[in-house]
């Protein structure tokens, strides 16, 4: 069981100590600075387990040092510091070792780290100086926070003189009306998550509640769980900016800050108003998803189904994040669901090209959406199987009868539209051949356009893969075409 820390003095510490990175000239000065500060941190953190995190160094730096020129440098290097660090939560789980909460999310920023160094080093076949490598372990902004630093841009923020013209105010203030609905919320119900989460996971009156009040209650604790992340990735996000990370001469974004605020981002608080669980995802742990697409996701091979690859890919990221059950329930499942939803709602429905109904439609795809991500996700809220599992009940398990009747109705409905288009290409194709005067076969074109046979720039095969007029197969309705052509010709013969 993990035994709670200063962790607000870290991340406050850190915040402040990073405004002054800038000031520093860039270079050696700025990088020692960043290096010592975060050296200092790294001691206050881990306390007793020093130890464990210096292996996880040392070890990491000889698999990258031994297999760098090698295809296995970085599966090996990410494998190693994966399983060293479940090994770790597995005995704190036992109350064989004692993890500070702030260990234990340090613990996290650190496997992905050392594993980014292998990557590199794989991708450039050559491993970074040491000095290098230490100083981008121990870049303290993000250490026990994140978002997920890559080794380039941390090269930028400690070597590039300019860093200090980012207008980091500019792009904190953006980001605090972007985040003002998380961030209230956390205010007002900070203590919330942690008591609903014992009442879900052990209350017996709990379960004996009227649905309606269970629902909410599950819900508003899933909501009230992506705000009090959200409000510790808002300081991490205010660090990196005021330590000159994703500086850019040639970037303004969106609050006249010369940031890319790709480099930083940790999440989007408008994920509230996506109307997908897809968008939903992707919009959360903004960083950590890119590590995954490029070192697990794009690796896989090519042929593989996409699905599949989606399951790996999440997959990794359920052990990065643990060993707990419900960390692979949500992960594996939430594929699932995403694509049943997606059946039906990714549909364009009746009367959408109204504006009034289009909004309509925009507001019931956004509750859906929630409702299916908060389902599939409540696992790796409470963590067990049989916090799960309890939650799943409270709900009736509805997730998964709305699951299967939007793939259901979804796959109906795609069915009989593509059998609906098929129809009327026939119907289209049956002319009179008195109105046919070509001499040659005539391939129908886009209606108000003259026949693609008479196109210079036409070649049939354009139409292998394309969907002229409608849906059906572009070969049957050339050959379709032919035929009639050639029957007209043989009639003006006769």
């Amino acid at each position: 069981m993990l035994h709670s820390a200063p962790y607000p003095v870290v991340i406050f510490a850190s915040l402040f100590l990073s405004s002054l990175l800038p000031l520093c000239e860039g270079g050696l000065t700025r990088s020692f600075f960043s290096t010592g500060i975060g050296l200092l941190l790294f001691l206050w953190i881990w306390g007793d387990l020093l130890w464990f995190a210096f292996v996880l160094l040392a070890g990491s730096y000889v698999i990258t040092q031994a297999l760098h020129r090698t295809k296995y440098c970085g599966l090996v290097g990410t494998s190693f510091s994966f399983i060293l660090a479940n090994l770790l939560r597995v005995a704190a789980h036992h109350n064989w070792a004692k993890v500070t909460l702030s260990a234990d999310l340090c613990l996290y920023m650190l496997a992905l780290r050392v594993s980014t160094v292998a990557w590199h080093a794989q991708d450039h076949k050559q491993v970074p100086r040491f000095l290098d490598v230490v100083h981008f372990i121990f870049f303290f902004p993000g250490m026990s926070t994140g978002p997920n630093l890559s080794y380039e841009s941390v090269q930028k923020a400690l070597t590039d003189p300019n860093t200090h013209k980012s207008n980091p105010m500019l792009f904190i203030w953006r980001r605090v009306k972007e985040t003002i609905f998380h961030l209230t919320a956390f205010m007002l119900f900070m203590t919330f998550v942690d008591e609903a989460k014992e009442v879900i996971s052990t209350s017996e009156e709990f379960q004996q509640w009227p649905f309606l009040q269970r629902f909410a209650y599950i819900h508003f604790f899933c909501f009230m769980r992506r705000a009090q992340i959200g409000f510790v990735w808002f300081i991490a996000e205010c660090t990196c900016a005021l330590s000159g990370l994703g500086y850019r001469e040639d970037v303004t974004d969106r609050s006249g800050a010369k940031i890319d605020e790709d480099v930083i981002k940790a999440w989007d608080p408008a994920l509230e108003l996506a109307t997908s669980t897809k968008l939903k995802v992707r919009m959360w742990n903004c960083s950590v998803q890119t590590w995954l697409a490029i070192n697990v996701y794009k690796r896989l091979p090519s042929k593989m189904p996409k699905m599949v690859r989606r399951v790996v890919a999440l997959s990794v990221s359920a052990f990065w994040h643990g060993v707990d059950p419900g960390l692979y329930i949500s992960f594996v499942l939430y594929p699932f669901f995403e694509l049943a939803e997606g059946t039906l709602t990714d549909l364009k429905w009746p009367g959408e090209d109204n504006p009034t109904i289009a909004l309509v439609y925009r507001a019931v795809r956004i509750v859906i959406a929630t409702l299916t991500m908060d389902f599939a996700l409540v696992p790796f809220q409470l963590l067990t199987f049989e916090a799960s599992w309890r939650a799943w009940k409270a709900l009736h398990f509805y997730g998964f009868g709305v699951a299967a009747v939007f793939f259901v109705t979804g796959k109906a409905i795609r069915r009989n539209i593509r059998h609906l288009k098929k129809r009327r290409t026939a119907e289209m194709l049956e002319v009179p051949p008195s109105k046919l005067k070509a001499q040659e076969p005539v391939f129908l074109a886009p209606s108000g356009g003259p026949p693609l046979s008479e196109d210079p720039t036409f070649s049939p095969e354009v139409l292998e893969d394309s969907d002229v007029n409608g849906s059906g197969s572009a070969k049957q309705r050339r050959r379709g075409n032919k035929d009639m052509s050639d029957k007209a010709n043989r009639d003006k013969g006769d």
